[in-house]
Parts: C-alpha cells; structure tokens; sequence
C-alpha cells in the first residue's frame, strides 16, 4: 500500500453574496502575504546594512556572525533574521485582529467612526470579519516563497535562481487561498454544527461545503469525491481560486492505494516513444500523429483586438474594465484548451503502455529569445518569436510533468533519455547518423531505403534509446537513459519486436562529460520542429 495525494478541481457557482466573501477572503490573503513579505523585506535591508558596515570595518566572517548575534541580543526591537509565519500570526496577526474587531464594536455603540477608527491605511476595520485561517493561508504563502528564495541562493533548490519575493498587487496577481483540516469541508453529507443547523448535511453531488465560506454549488458532480471519500481517502486541504472570470474549488484528498502493476494490455502494448513537436502535438513510435490543435494560435486574433481595445480606453473606465475581464475570458478559455488536449494525451499513454520514452527537453532553452543585444542584435527574431509561442502553445514541460506522476498512477514506467542523443538524425532502420537536416525536410530518408516521417522516425529512436535491449531477467539495460517509477518489466517494440537486436548503443563514450560521440550539440534547436 502506499498514500497517493490527489486533487479534486470543481468550477464554482457562486451567488452575488458568495462571489463577495470570495473576493473579500482572496484580498484579505494577499493582504496577509505582503504584511509578512515587508516585514521580512525591511529585516532583510537592516541585516544587509549592518553587514555592510561590520565589513568595512575589516571584520571577517566569524567576526561579523558573532557581532551580529550581540546586536541581536542588545537591540530586540530590531530583528535581524526572517520571520516565520507562525511568529507572525502570533506576535502582530491576532493583534490585529483584535484591534479591528474593538474598533468595530465601538463604532456599532454609536462611537463616532473618525474617533473609534483611525487607521490611515484602510477606510473601516474589516479583518475580524474574514476568517483567521485566510489570513494565515497568505502568511504561508509568504513563508513559503522567502524560503524558496533563500533555497535558491544557497543551491538547494535546483533549477534557475530566483528573485527575492514581491508584492502581490491587486488585479495582477493570482487569487487563491488555502485552508486546512480539520475545517469542516467536502461534498454530499458534509455538515457544520453551527452554520448548516437549519439547512442541514449536503444531499446531493451539487454542492461542496467550505468551511466558513458556506455550502457552495458547482458546475461538475462531485460524485468521484463522493466515492473516493467512501473508499476510505481523507480531505487534507482545500484551496479556492480564481482564473479569468471563474471561480475554482480544489479539494486535496489522500487515499491508500496498493502499488499498480501494469495490465495485460499494456504489457502486449510494450514501449511507446513520444516526440513532442510543434507541426503535430506528438508523434508515437506506433506511427500515430496527434493532431496539434493551437489554442493559442488559434484565439491571437480576439486577444489582440482585446488588448487594443484595452490600449485605447480611458485609463480606470467601466469599459476598460469590462474589456479586461473579457481579456481574462479569453485567455482563460485558451488555458483549458490546453490543458484538456495535454491531459487527454497523458491519460491516454500512461494507461495504454508499460513504457513511455520521452526526451530531456531543455525548453527554457528552445524559448529563449532571440533578441539579442544593441552590440550583438540577434537574426530571424520575428520568426523564433513565433517559434517560442508555438513551444509553449503546447506546453512540452507540462506534458512531461503529467506523464511523470500518471505512469505512477495506471502502472506504466517513464523513460527520460539524454537531450543530446540524436533522435532526429539517426536512421531507425540502419543506425546511420545523418547531418543535421532542414526543418523543411519532414520525411526521413536514409540511403539504406528507409523512408519515414521525420517525427516518427525520432519517436522510434527514442523508444529504442530508452530502452536498448532487455535481459533475460526483465530488467533494463544499463545505459544514459533515465529511468522513473521502474520496475523492470518486459517491453516490446511495437513495429519491430524484441528489441534485442538493437544496433544503436545509447551508452557511446562521451568526450570532456559532453554529448555523445557523433550528436549535434545543437539537436535541441532541430527538435521544436516549426510546421
């Protein structure tokens, strides 16, 4: 048995005095998150400064660790090290909330609102009225990311370094919070003792309870949840968000779940290699071409009409507004094309094969910008600018990212090979390694006779570098290719068959730890096949 944490996205509907308190509780979150990033900021600046000073006076590491601790010690009214968000909540939160909810009180005895509240930077004490737990959810937030920044600057995150945390401001940045259990929250027969007296537990698949936000409805059933919540799976969270002009519910449930194994299908399906692209979304090592159905592309001509619109309005209007929550629409409209084309792809791979054999893409690479610099302009802009929009129309990343937990979920096993490995020059048939062909040239053509699609043919290959050949034992062979969720099962060919008989050797020496002998160092250009 193992626990599998999985999430449960339902739209909401909420009525006009619903949407209110989803808007009150998203601002009073990120009202939260930049309380705690400025407090943060402003201990970030005073250690910086005194940093500073202690250096110029000659000190060395030691000498400024141990001068800073005094000064810690000496001076308590002036922290030096970042605040967590459980000392926040303590030490300035419940303050504050104690002091809107005494000034709203005495302004309902009749106190005059000048005297009873005089805080500059908000017109009326409104915090007591939004949970304690919203306002905690956006402290976490702010943990999180200062965390993540100092993660990043000490290298124990991977990946690019990131920037310091910024504030959130209204209208540009995303709308969310989270709030645990033990809330009451869920679906049908969920209830709260003290606010569902009268109404009582949920009976139908319609609605979802939210802790002190109510009982909401939804557009899609919840009966899944239902079923899952009856299997024994547990709620751990729920997180509320909005996207474009939607409203959002994702309930997170943890469920015990036996280890999968792979099917009796799927086992006869063996090893399917997938390559990403932008002329189709996917091309199989079976032969099949998924269609690339270019969301993005396909509603560029609304969105820039919109943003001229917007460009052209006075600055604060009602129909500015009203422009920008089309923009969101739309653009909200195009995200769940997406989604559901990738989703659909992954679900259908990952159930469907015992291996699933993709490329290390490097896609910050691919989408980089061309643009260059005034002393080193860059060639062909415009068209890799178009370039870069179709890579990420598709979402490469994102495919990659659903195939890694989905196989885990339906039994199946990815392979990532090595981005280096050339997978488009490389002749399936005779292992022949071509130069580097044109964009324009999309079938493969080897002097042996091979002909194929050019995207098929590097589907192939990376089938057959994923997995080079296969032991007695059913284990797989050692090699640059990268394994996850392995269990070392037998895997066919599905043109070819065994794949004992494979003559490209995907673990050829390297030289100076570089690409394999043989590859085009600049393979990942030729991989984002422009249609």
């Amino acid at each position: 048995m193992e626990q599998r944490l999985r999430a449960y996205k339902y739209a909401l509907d909420p009525n006009p005095a619903q949407q209110e308190l989803l808007e009150q509780c998203a601002g009073a979150a990120r009202h939260a998150y930049n309380l705690l990033i400025a407090e943060n900021r402003e201990r970030g600046d005073r250690y910086r400064l005194l940093c500073d000073h202690l250096t110029t006076r000659g000190m060395n590491a030691a000498e400024i660790k141990t001068a800073l601790r005094e000064h810690e010690q000496q001076h308590p009214d002036e922290p030096l090290r970042p605040l967590g968000y459980q000392a926040y909540a303590t030490q300035h939160l419940t303050a504050m909330i104690t002091e809107h909810r005494d000034a709203a009180a005495r302004i309902a005895a009749g106190e005059d609102p000048a005297r009873g509240w005089s805080d500059d930077r908000y017109d009326e004490p409104w915090m007591h009225q939004i949970a304690r737990r919203v306002h905690v959810s956006g402290l976490q937030h702010a943990d999180a990311a200062v965390k993540n920044w100092f993660a990043s600057l000490t290298g124990a995150r991977k990946g690019r370094r990131i920037g310091a945390p910024r504030f959130k401001r209204k209208g540009r940045s995303r709308d969310s919070f989270t709030i645990p259990a033990p809330e009451s929250m869920g679906p049908r027969a969920t209830f709260h003792r003290s606010l569902d007296q009268r109404r009582g537990q949920i009976s139908d698949y319609r609605h979802v309870r939210l802790a002190a936000l109510g009982t909401l409805r939804t557009h899609d059933s919840t009966k899944r949840l239902v079923r899952a919540l009856e299997r024994g799976a547990r709620l751990r969270s729920f997180t509320v968000s909005r996207a474009g002009t939607r409203w959002y519910v994702s309930l997170l449930v943890a469920e015990d779940v036996e280890t999968p194994q792979p099917t009796k299908a799927q086992r006869a399906a063996g090893i399917v290699g997938v390559d990403v692209g932008v002329k189709v979304q996917a091309a199989l090592s079976t032969g099949e071409l998924v269609d690339n159905v270019r969301p993005g592309a396909a509603a560029a001509k609304r969105i820039t009409r919109l943003q001229r619109a917007i460009a052209r309005c006075q600055r604060g209007s009602q129909r500015q507004k009203r422009l920008y929550r089309s923009l969101a629409a739309a653009r909200h409209h195009v995200a769940q094309q997406r989604a559901t084309t990738q989703h659909a792809l992954t679900k259908r791979l990952a159930a469907s094969y015992e291996h699933v054999a993709i490329e290390d893409l490097n896609v910050a690479g691919m989408s980089a910008s061309a643009r260059g610099s005034l002393e080193a302009p860059g060639r062909n802009v415009r068209a890799k600018s178009g370039l870069n929009r179709a890579i990420l129309d598709v979402g490469f990343g994102e495919i990659r990212r659903q195939l890694d937990y989905k196989t885990s979920w339906y039994g199946s096993q990815l392979h990532i090979i090595d981005r280096y490995l050339p997978s488009s020059k490389t002749c399936y048939a005779c292992g022949t390694v071509r130069s580097k062909p044109s964009l324009r040239e999309r079938v493969f053509e080897c002097e042996c006779g091979y002909h194929e699609d050019r995207d098929v043919n590097a589907a192939r290959n990376i089938a057959r570098f994923a997995v080079p050949e296969l032991a007695d034992t059913g284990r797989l062979a050692a090699g640059r290719a990268e394994s996850r969720n392995g269990r070392g099962a037998h895997a066919l060919d599905p043109q070819h068959g065994d794949l004992e008989d494979a003559t490209i050797d995907a673990s050829r020496p390297t030289t100076s730890g570089g690409p394999p002998v043989g590859s085009d160092p600049d393979l990942l250009h030729t991989d984002a096949r422009a249609g």
